[in-house]
């Protein structure tokens, strides 16, 4: 059984990171990958257990890498709605990332949720295509895009 509970206290920071006596390091890091925590055990093990932020630093690179785009993306969709008057909200990854982790990048993300007024998605429709943003037309295939109006994918 892997002593994963050390680790938890650690990463919502109750605990001081240390290194766990006996412990399979890569089974460890396997597991915190799984769970999406890789990025943030890689920035909090990073000194006091470098075996592990080392068995973590390849997860950790490609969130940074893949966030930076996505976060790219996202300031580029808030500058087009802001442009055209459209009031936005920050939901899940993207407002967890920022006000919840160290850093951005360790909050993992496959995509980057926002919020406008069903009465502005004509408006946020037209600020995103000038933008050269491009979406998937709805389909009875796609209930996720009928069901929540979603106009565009990022990520």
């Amino acid at each position: 059984m892997l002593p994963t509970q050390p680790l938890l206290r650690t990463l919502v920071g109750l605990a001081e990171p240390q290194p766990i006596a006996q412990a399979d390091v890569p089974a460890l890091a396997n597991w915190l990958i799984r769970h999406e925590l890789g990025p943030l055990a890689h920035h909090l093990y990073r000194t006091a257990w470098p075996a592990l932020a080392k068995a973590l630093q390849g997860d950790a690179f490609t969130a940074m890498a893949e966030n930076a785009i996505l976060l790219t993306e996202l300031q580029r969709t808030l500058a087009a709605l802001n442009g055209a008057g459209v009031a936005n909200g920050l939901l899940k990854g993207a407002a967890v990332a920022h006000t919840a982790y160290p850093q951005p990048y360790m909050r993992l993300m496959a995509d980057v949720d926002v919020w406008v007024q069903t009465e502005d998605l004509t408006a946020a429709m037209s600020a995103l295509q000038e933008a050269g943003f491009i979406w998937p037309r709805p389909s009875t295939n796609s209930p996720n895009m009928a069901k929540r109006n979603s106009l565009c994918g990022i990520g």
